[in-house]
Formats: structure tokens, C-alpha cells, sequence
């Protein structure tokens, strides 16, 4: 491992640490020269041009995030991936290390800031991958002022992109990012994917997995989960490649509520390193997009969320009718519940390089378990989905604003067999617990419309989705959180 730059640690002599300070530039929070200089491996570019190549060196211990940001004098309750993202400098494709040397906890606010390093990185790694860039000057850039290299990213797609030609959005729409702004994105999907989604006819779709890390049984106030990290046995869904899978309500259910055997730890610990097949909702969404948090939840959009069912060998397991609310479970502020569904703009085109639906999202602060209170859900909308059903309903996530969502409900859950019957929801107010996600009928829709038969459109330039937001119900609550005690 080298350094970029050489720091003393006044610690060792016995003086006082210096805090670490943020630089500016302009709007943008830089990295302090002297705590973060940046730190990288000894890797070639095949290795890091190779796909997985991060999942093989990501490491970073919540000590070591926990001390990154008390060298930065960011407060605990702020230090989390709701406020700043523990970021590699020199990002793991650019061949940097989880030395503290390269950590720094990079605010998402003020932009630009966390997500927009990371569209430089993704456009860093493919200028070195395509030689267009060495890995000396990508890693030099993006260690002493990421934000200037960012600039000159977009100058760069600017002037290659000069040439083209747009279409102006109709005026109902709302304005997509510029050529230079958006050739950048946050997420991508692959055309075989969404395809597959449409044939399948089932919101609880089952993907076969080869499984490796596995997180310990989260508590209740968390989300009473444990995640699973896997990749597709073949093909790709997209970009972050990662896939997680998590059953619902493992810490109030021993594995014979599913089916198995022992416990939790002992029956994930089995099937590391097996092929399996796991059903349940295809969740796309961004907030693990970046900032990485152990091998069990890599960098990922593509969920199995809540995961309904595995298959492993001769291990069987119904997550099902686990799929339920218990008191005390979190969620998200009303504030942010209510920004996600009101602001949040997603854009797709295609890319022709790469073969990959792209996508970059806009506005909102999102999260991922909310609860909204359904003011009016419209019977005529309710429609069998395969697997569950779907409806459009009025919601309030903050008890003020009132807004159009989105609802699924999976089988065989108690949510479920009430949207079934019509919504028949219990009690005369309807309190509704569940997760936001990216709603992929809504992607279909936009890039699959009816009347085109088999042909998918390739938009080369940014195309709104409207309604891009829908939320998978586990069930109903009593307690409305935008409500004192």
C-alpha cells in the first residue's frame, strides 16, 4: 500500500491531534490534505477492470468508521448514511484502500457532495478502463480536489456531446438533467431484467442466487432483518451488480416459522457459497447505492425485499407468513417519507456502450421503512398482480400533505388478502407500514408503452418516469408518527 501523501501522527509523540478540517471549493466539502491524503493498493488495471473486483477488497470496520468521523468532528447521531457517507478518497475501482488515510465522512448536503463523487468515479474507472485516462492521474485527481475533477468531467461530456441534439420535455414534465449533468448515473438496469419482470407476471419474481455474507438478526427498532449478499448465477440485473436478500421479521421468529431448523446464524452460515433460488419483491432503490457497510451489504440497488422464500439444495424456507408489522418497528420521519414521495424525480435513457438502461434520480430525501396513512384508495385501481396485488391510493405521510401513491401487497399476507377484498382494511383509519421502491411497472411503462408490442424504446436522451415511486406494504400499524404521544 502507498500514500500519496505523507501525514505525522502527532498522537504517538504525545501532542494534541489536530482536528481534521473540511476544505472548500466553492459549494462543494473536500477532504482534509493533511488527516485524508488518500491511500492505494498495489492492483493492475486488469484487476480492477475486472467486474466484483471491489467485493474483493472492501473492508472497512465500524470502528474505523466511527473514528473517521470523530477526526472530522462529526457527531455520532449524525454519523450515518442518512447524513454522510464513510468514503473511500481514492475509490476502491481506482484501486484505493480502506486505510483511514483514504476515509472521510463526505456530507451528501450541501450538493454537490457523496453522490455526486461517486458518478466521477464510475466515469473515472471507465476512462481508465477504455485508456482514455492513466490510473496515476485518476487517482491524483480525484485525491486533492474531487469537486475541480468533477467540473472537468463535465466540461469533458459537454464537449463530446456538443453535437447532439435534444428534445425539449413536455411542458407537463418535469425539466431532465443536461447531456452534462446526467451522462453520470446513479443506477442501471439491463434490458433482460426489466424484460424478464414484464414476462414473469409475478410481483414476487424468484432469482437464482449464489449466496455469500450474511449480517447477524438486526433488532426491531432496526428493521428486525438480516441481510444476505449474493450475485446472480448468470447474466446481470444491472449496475451495482450486488444483489441482497432480506427475510422479513427474523428477530421475532425462530427458523421453524419458516420451516427450518436451529437458528438463524447457524442455518445462513450452511448455505455461504450456495446457489439458491429466492423469491420475494424486486426492490430497486438507491440508499445503499454508496458507503458500503460489510461484506453482507455491499454496494447494491437490487434487492429481494422482503425476501418470501429460499431454496437451497435440500433447505426450504417460506418467509411468508413472516410478513407482518409489529409495534416498535422504525421508520423514517414524516418529514423525509413525505419529501420522497413528493420530490423525487427519476430519469432513464440508454446506453449504448454499456447495452444498460441508466438511470439518475433528482430531488427528494428518501429512506427506506415509512409509514403513510391512505386518506383514499381507489377500488377501481386494485388489480391482481400475480403474487399479490397492486392499488392506487391518496396518502399522507405527515399528516398534512396528501399525495398519490402506489401500494403493492404481497401473498400470502394479511395486508394482502385485504387489498383483495377491496381494501378492507381494518378500523376506520388505515395506517399503513412498509418500504419505499422504485416501481418497475412505472420504468415498463415509460420504456415498453402499450401499442409497441415487443419493441423496447432506447431513449438517448434523459426521459422522465412518471410516478416513479410505489411502496410494498408489510402491513398495518396503529401509531402515526407525525402524531405526539
Amino acid at each position: 500500500m502507498r500514500r500519496l501523501h505523507v501525514s505525522i501522527v502527532f498522537a504517538m509523540l504525545g501532542m494534541a491531534v489536530r482536528a481534521a478540517e473540511y476544505r472548500m471549493d466553492g459549494p462543494a466539502n473536500l477532504n482534509d490534505l493533511a488527516t485524508t491524503p488518500g491511500a492505494t493498493l498495489s492492483v493492475s488495471i486488469g484487476e480492477l477492470c475486472t467486474p466484483g473486483y471491489t467485493r474483493t477488497v472492501r473492508n472497512v470496520p465500524a470502528a474505523v468508521k466511527k473514528q473517521v468521523c470523530e477526526e472530522y468532528r462529526v457527531p455520532a447521531e449524525r454519523c450515518t448514511g442518512a447524513y454522510v457517507e464513510i468514503d473511500h478518497l481514492i475509490s476502491l475501482e481506482l484501486g484505493g484502500s480502506n486505510d483511514p488515510a483514504n476515509l472521510w465522512p463526505q456530507p451528501y448536503q450541501p450538493k454537490p457532495g457523496a453522490r455526486e463523487k461517486d458518478r466521477l468515479e464510475n466515469w473515472l474507472h471507465r476512462q481508465v478502463c477504455d485508456g482514455v485516462m492513466s490510473l496515476v492521474d485518476a487517482q491524483q485527481a480525484i485525491a486533492e480536489d474531487w469537486y475541480s475533477a468533477y467540473r472537468r468531467m463535465l466540461d469533458a461530456i459537454t464537449f463530446v456531446g456538443a453535437e447532439r441534439t435534444s428534445t425539449a420535455p413536455v411542458a407537463s414534465e418535469p425539466a431532465a438533467p443536461t447531456d452534462a449533468e446526467g451522462a453520470a448515473y446513479d443506477f442501471a438496469i439491463s434490458p433482460e431484467f426489466l424484460q424478464r419482470l414484464e414476462s414473469g407476471h409475478s410481483i414476487q419474481p424468484t432469482l437464482r442466487l449464489k449466496l455469500g455474507d450474511h449480517s447477524g438478526v438486526h433488532k426491531l427498532s432496526d428493521d428486525c432483518e438480516l441481510h444476505v449478499a449474493g450475485q446472480l448465477e448468470r447474466g446481470t440485473l444491472g449496475w451495482p451488480e450486488a444483489v441482497v436478500s432480506e427475510p422479513p421479521n427474523v428477530c421475532k421468529n425462530a427458523p421453524s416459522a419458516a420451516g427450518g431448523r436451529g437458528d438463524w446464524m447457524s442455518l445462513f452460515d450452511g448455505v455461504v457459497g450456495s446457489t439458491c433460488d429466492i423469491r420475494g419483491y424486486p426492490r430497486i432503490f438507491t440508499e445503499h447505492a454508496s458507503g458500503a457497510s460489510g461484506a453482507s451489504n455491499p454496494n447494491h440497488v437490487f434487492e429481494v425485499h422482503p425476501a418470501t422464500g429460499m431454496t437451497c439444495g435440500q433447505t426450504r424456507l417460506d418467509f411468508g407468513s413472516m410478513l407482518t408489522v409489529y409495534p416498535g418497528m422504525r421508520a423514517i420521519s414524516p418529514s423525509t417519507a413525505a419529501s420522497c414521495i413528493g420530490d423525487r424525480k427519476l430519469f432513464v435513457r440508454y446506453d449504448q456502450r454499456q447495452k444498460l438502461y441508466v438511470f439518475r434520480e433528482e430531488g427528494g430525501r428518501c429512506g427506506n421503512f415509512a409509514i403513510v396513512e391512505v386518506q383514499n384508495l381507489l377500488a377501481k385501481t386494485i388489480r391482481d398482480v400475480g403474487d399479490g396485488h397492486s392499488a392506487i391510493a391518496r396518502v399522507s405521510a405527515d399528516g398534512q400533505s396528501i399525495v398519490t401513491l402506489k401500494l403493492y401487497t404481497l401473498a400470502p399476507s394479511d395486508a394482502d388478502k385485504a387489498l383483495a377484498q377491496g381494501g378492507g382494511f381494518r378500523g376506520d383509519r388505515v395506517l399503513l407500514h412498509g418500504l419505499f421502491t422504485y416501481d418497475y411497472f412505472a420504468i415498463q411503462r415509460t420504456l415498453h408503452p402499450r401499442g409497441t408490442t415487443g419493441f423496447w424504446l432506447q431513449p438517448t436522451d434523459w426521459a422522465a418516469i412518471r410516478f416513479p415511486l410505489a411502496f410494498v406494504v408489510f402491513g398495518q400499524t396503529q401509531t402515526a408518527p407525525w402524531e405526539g404521544d
